[in-house]
């Protein structure tokens, strides 16, 4: 009885922290109303136009940064949270980049994105 107790315990306890960040073919793939602890949010897509999702993902924590590679993106969208979000056309975070304005639709091709908070 009690190995179940733990078996339901870990279940109930994954399934309400875990957070899917990435699906394919869906428009809107972190609600930043699920999460209450982000310090940026982004969404990246394939079409100009913020339509056709590749990605989404978010970082946690004040002081936090991160650099990640893209290939075929066109748009990004982010909810930045008094973090700077760059676009880049290298695939290091490094050549020439953009800084993406909080909430809006940003149509520019990028090869990574860096979010410094």
């Amino acid at each position: 009885m009690h190995f179940i107790k733990e078996f339901v315990s870990l279940v109930m306890f994954t399934a309400v922290t875990a957070i899917p960040v990435s699906s394919p073919n869906t428009e809107a793939l972190v609600d930043p109303a699920a999460l209450e602890d982000y310090e940026a949010i982004v969404n990246v897509y394939c079409g100009n136009t913020c339509d056709h999702s590749v990605d989404s993902f978010f970082l946690v924590g004040a002081g936090a940064s991160t650099c990640r590679p893209y290939s075929n993106t066109h748009s990004i969208q982010a909810t930045a949270n008094n973090c700077k979000i760059t676009t880049w056309s290298g695939n290091n975070c490094q050549g020439s980049s953009k800084v993406i304005p909080d909430s809006a639709c940003l149509s520019v091709p990028f090869a990574s994105v860096s979010i410094q908070c």
